[in-house]
């Protein structure tokens, strides 16, 4: 895949992601976070299974990820989604996207320290920008509340997990086999960790929730991870993070057109600043993900 078709497919992954911001928030009144989180990530792992099984078996006789490196890149995972779901519960849409997507900051400064792996010296600027842009949308630090702040302990668990996931996609080449894992271990223990402390979820409370859990489970989760690993075969993690963070960018607006919430002068600003970070990555013309070899 050449870095513009991956840098695409990662700006995919941000608009997906996007679209499932307003159902994440609305699928709160019927049913609780942790819940919300394990039932989705199960309904992506049945969406991407199919394709996992078929590269599983086509890597036959070649090196394929074990359980550990499905559990390095999965616990990261699974404690960045359901902190971003605990964080849709506290703050408003635009908020939770835009405090998680500062994982666009924290990546490539985790990547020289944890990989010894210097990105194009570009990225620096563009997740200055970025991380910038996302405080402006967030309202600045002085609007923060208890929400963001769990947004932000979302970005640092997306930050190694995106580092983990570059790693062993980059290594492996089984991007639907690792997705396919990491959803599998976040829906069960999540799911686990929803019954044991809320019980089960009524037949009412399930039916109300499910266009919403759809939404989130297909497309969110399934679609939107399953191309965020493709592309992360070829493009460096730090370059990943800007791009996605326009997922932030997209859910704002969606937030806008469909529940009523307003974007302050100062935050179209901050969208702008993102949008700028995302063109200078865009122009970077990353190639093959230098962790691969880690």
């Amino acid at each position: 895949m050449k870095p513009l078709f991956a840098n695409g497919a990662a700006l995919l992954a941000a608009l997906t992601w996007g679209l499932g911001g307003v159902p994440q928030k609305t699928v709160l009144d019927h049913l609780d976070p942790v819940t919300v989180t394990g039932l989705t990530c199960l309904l992506g792992a049945i969406v991407i299974w199919p394709l996992a099984r078929r590269e599983w078996r086509a890597a036959r006789g070649r090196d394929r990820p074990g359980l550990a490196q499905i559990c390095a890149v999965a616990l990261p995972f699974s404690a960045g989604v359901l902190l971003s779901q605990i964080g849709y519960g506290l703050t408003s849409v635009t908020n939770a996207g835009f405090f998680t997507n500062t994982a666009a900051v924290i990546t490539p400064f985790a990547a020289w320290i944890l990989y010894r792996s210097r990105p194009n010296v570009w990225i620096f600027p563009a997740s200055a920008l970025t991380g910038v842009g996302l405080l402006m949308m967030g309202g600045g630090v002085t609007a923060m509340a208890a929400g963001d702040l769990v947004c932000l302990g979302a970005a640092v668990a997306f930050s190694l997990w995106i580092l983990n996931l570059g790693s062993h996609v980059g290594h492996f080449r089984n991007p639907r086999v690792i997705t396919c894992g990491q959803l599998l271990v976040a829906g069960v223990g999540c799911t686990m960790l929803g019954l044991l402390l809320h019980g089960f979820p009524t037949k009412v409370q399930l039916l109300s929730a499910l266009p919403e859990l759809l939404v989130i489970g297909v497309l969110s989760k399934g679609l939107a991870f399953l191309l965020n690993s493709a592309a992360q075969q070829y493009v460096h993690p730090a370059a990943i993070a800007v791009l996605i963070s326009t997922e932030a960018v997209f859910g704002s607006f969606l937030a806008m057109l469909l529940i009523g919430e307003t974007l302050a002068p100062m935050q179209v600003v901050g969208a702008l600043l993102v949008i700028a970070g995302v063109f200078v990555v865009a122009i970077l013309h990353v190639e093959k993900n230098p962790t691969a070899a880690c």
